[in-house]
């Protein structure tokens, strides 16, 4: 999975994770192209982290993107990475700011 995620595809998680959509609304809410926002759930449905179902709708037939549970798992993983790199980020200005005031 990890060869896969960087922050624009973090996002794209997080967005499915938020409300399952189909892969238009998807690339539209993450300023994806289709083609890119298709390819990258084709990568993502290998790796098990999200799938495909289809649904009628009002618009007829489409295919809708959800998370499976390893994806579910992993999308709390990542939330929790991201907390710890902006709280480390945050520690690391200050101690920097401490070092060049000569605070420390």
């Amino acid at each position: 999975m990890l060869e896969v995620i960087n922050q624009r595809n973090m996002n794209f998680l997080f967005e499915i994770a938020k409300k399952p959509r189909n892969i238009s609304e998807l690339a539209k809410r993450t300023d994806m192209t289709v083609s890119n926002a298709s390819t990258l759930i084709s990568r993502l449905a290998k790796e098990g982290v999200v799938k495909k179902t289809m649904s009628d709708g009002a618009r007829g037939v489409m295919t809708i993107i959800t998370l499976t549970e390893y994806g579910i798992a992993q999308v709390k993983l990542l939330k929790q990475i991201k907390r710890n790199h902006k709280e480390n980020k945050e520690q690391i200005k200050i101690t920097e700011k401490e070092v060049n005031d000569g605070t420390e």
